[in-house]
């Protein structure tokens, strides 16, 4: 077996070189795509829980309203009731 020159020596070496930038720039391409999706899971996971809160806020509002406009009402028909039980 020959022995190998410096120059093969070189060429292998940038070629491994080579190999390791170009794994090197898959590597970062694939952790930039997972990186925006999981920005973009994030993102769709916060719009759906905002909507879920805002439905619940908009859900016990109506319920509040339509409890205090009940106790007026009964309100109202007690003091009725009373007054023409007093009269």
């Amino acid at each position: 077996m020959p022995p190998i020159s410096d120059h093969d020596n070189l060429v292998t070496l940038i070629e491994s070189v080579k190999n390791i930038k170009d794994w090197q720039d898959k590597f970062h391409q694939e952790m930039k795509n997972t990186m925006d999706e999981l920005k973009n899971n994030y993102s769709w996971k916060l719009q759906a829980h905002e909507q879920r809160i805002f439905r619940l806020e908009t859900s016990k509002t109506k319920t509040n309203t339509l409890l205090t406009i009940g106790t007026a009402i009964l309100t109202l028909l007690s003091s009725l009731l009373i007054y023409h039980m007093i009269k």
